[in-house]
């Protein structure tokens, strides 16, 4: 065999080879990129059931304290009026 077949033989075997791993890398990118899409919908998809749980939560929250504040008025005038009372009879036991 002349050395210019091997060293031909030797190119086509390097240039097939390189195309193959091309190949392949491209085959990859498209992988990961529709993997990459797919888990982005995934995500955003979450997302907006988060965001509105959040919501909903906030909401709930708002609820919540103007209870907090209204119950703690209540008691407070309560408290208030039985402070009153009990001087009141405390003021008629006195006398």
């Amino acid at each position: 065999m002349n050395i210019d077949v091997i060293v031909i033989w030797f190119l086509f075997v390097l240039i097939v080879f390189l195309i193959g791993v091309s190949v392949k890398k491209v085959i990859n990118n498209m992988t990961f990129n529709k993997l990459s899409d797919r888990n982005y919908r995934i995500l955003s998809d979450n997302l907006k059931f988060e965001m509105e749980s959040f919501q909903k939560n906030s909401q709930k929250i708002i609820v919540i304290d103007d209870l907090n504040e209204t119950l703690f008025k209540r008691l407070f005038t309560i408290t208030k009026e039985l402070l009153f009372l009990q001087k009141l009879i405390f003021d008629d036991y006195q006398n």
